[in-house]
Formats: structure tokens, C-alpha cells, sequence
């Protein structure tokens, strides 16, 4: 499955929403397979740092800064 995050300002919560979505289970209670795609739009805050961060450890699929 694949999730699109859109974002703005969201430094403080970036972190806490991709966890969230990662820790669906399916009704089996299997963890989800999800691709995770966010989609930061003009952030002036430290979105896009953070984003960045949690891409190169591997929990963010792709990263798109607009």
C-alpha cells in the first residue's frame, strides 16, 4: 500500500504521523507493507531537515519538497 503525507509546517509532528501510519496491522494483525510518500509544500520551519533525516534511515520512501 502506499501512503501520500502532504506537509506543511510540520516538523513536530512529521514523526509521530509516519509512526502512526506505520504501525497499521492488517486483520491478521500482520504489520502493513506501506510505501510512504511525503510531500512537503513550502514549509519554512524544519520539515524538510526532518524529512530528510527519516528518508536516510530508511522510513520514508520517497520525499518530495515543492
Amino acid at each position: 500500500m502506499t501512503v501520500v503525507v502532504p506537509t506543511r509546517d510540520a516538523a513536530r509532528s512529521v514523526a509521530g504521523t509516519l509512526a502512526a501510519v506505520r504501525g497499521q496491522r492488517d486483520l491478521s494483525g500482520d504489520p502493513l507493507a506501506v510505501e510512504l510518500v511525503v510531500v512537503d509544500n513550502h514549509s519554512t520551519d524544519r520539515s524538510e531537515e526532518h524529512t530528510s533525516e527519516l528518508q536516510s534511515r530508511g522510513l520514508i520512501s520517497y520525499a518530495v519538497f515543492c
